[in-house]
């Protein structure tokens, strides 16, 4: 989560060449590191190093352009910032005017490539044993009306499940609003289950069942259930039981998902 948070950072700030965005370097640069790049400054500039298997180093300069290459580190320093003796060779030349050669991405594009190399790193694999440890303490978390821990619980579960904050049609002002794309290829925006928390009241709510944008009734239907005014799915520590068996159902037992 960590890792997906830093990219959302950095990404907010990326700007097509010339705007006055400025890309966030100190986001950006925990990124690196965590993909397991090695920092180093030369000629006033601010690289992200990692050697290859064919020889080759993949470098990041650090700037707003944010522009991956794939080549030696002599290279990058010399299309980046040449010294005048480097500039009167024409071969260089050539080098500093077109460097498509050895590019391999730019702003967004390499975002995501760092953040799919930090997570390549991760040891993402779980056990049922597991999700039942998170489920006991998004429990004691609702018990114990513990805020943060109610929040990390969701966040966990929501990594694991797909889960995202919901669509601006159906944002409630004040709470935390998460759920998942019933149908990915649906282009009616079809969303649920349906997790409502409100930090103010530690309320968590669950509603099992999916909308879209044009059910007026429904949207209006879940903003009376987050007020309690009707009555959810699944209420306090029972929602974590739902996440938990969601989250079975999903990794651990994959063929019942299939048969189903």
């Amino acid at each position: 989560m960590n890792i997906n948070a830093l990219a959302r950072k950095v990404l907010s700030t990326v700007g097509p060449v010339g705007g006055s965005l400025k890309v966030d370097k100190e986001a950006m640069g925990e990124l690196l590191t965590l993909a397991q790049y090695r920092k180093q400054e030369e000629r006033e500039l601010v690289l992200y190093c990692k050697s290859c298997a064919d020889g080759k180093d993949r470098i990041l300069v650090l700037d707003n352009d944010l522009t991956i290459y794939h080549t030696s580190l002599n290279d990058v320093l010399l299309r980046k910032n040449p010294t005048v003796k480097e500039m009167i060779s024409i071969r260089n030349a050539i080098k500093i005017l077109n460097d498509k050669d050895v590019v391999v991405s730019r702003k967004e594009k390499s975002v995501q490539e760092i953040e799919k190399e930090a997570i390549s790193f991760l040891d993402l694999s779980f056990s049922q044993q597991d999700i039942e440890e998170m489920e006991w303490s998004g429990r004691m978390a609702v018990e114990q009306k513990n805020a943060r821990e109610i929040r990390q619980g969701i966040d966990l579960f929501s990594e694991l499940l797909g889960y995202h904050d919901a669509p601006g049609w159906l944002r409630l002002g004040g709470y935390v609003v998460r759920g998942g794309a019933a149908d990915r290829k649906n282009r009616l925006s079809a969303f649920g289950p349906i997790l409502i928390y409100n930090p103010q009241e530690d309320s968590l709510l669950l509603v099992n069942d999916h909308i879209e944008s044009h059910e007026k009734e429904k949207v209006e239907w879940i903003r009376k259930v987050a007020s309690g005014q009707e009555k959810a799915d699944r209420e306090g520590a029972a929602v974590f039981e739902f996440l938990k068996q969601a989250v079975i159902f999903r990794h651990l037992h994959p063929r019942a998902q299939e048969s189903g």
